[in-house]
């Protein structure tokens, strides 16, 4: 049986728009991604071609590219 009380959590907060109050996070298990930090992560996976993310970040970025 796993005590889920022992185990450390890690939390991701994004948000697409404003921002996350860093001064809130009072912890090393929390970490803010902003938007460009998704979007460099994106881009690596793709440009990689071995990726397994949500289809729907995978139109999003394609679409962002479509008008290059």
């Amino acid at each position: 049986m796993v005590d889920d009380q022992k185990r450390k959590k890690e939390v991701y907060l994004f948000t697409s728009e404003g921002i996350v109050n860093k001064s809130n996070v009072q912890s090393d298990l929390i970490h803010i991604i902003t938007p460009n930090d998704l979007y460099r992560w994106v881009k690596a996976k793709m440009e990689s071609e071995n990726y397994l993310i949500p289809e729907g970040i995978v139109k999003w970025y394609k679409l962002i590219h479509s008008s290059e």
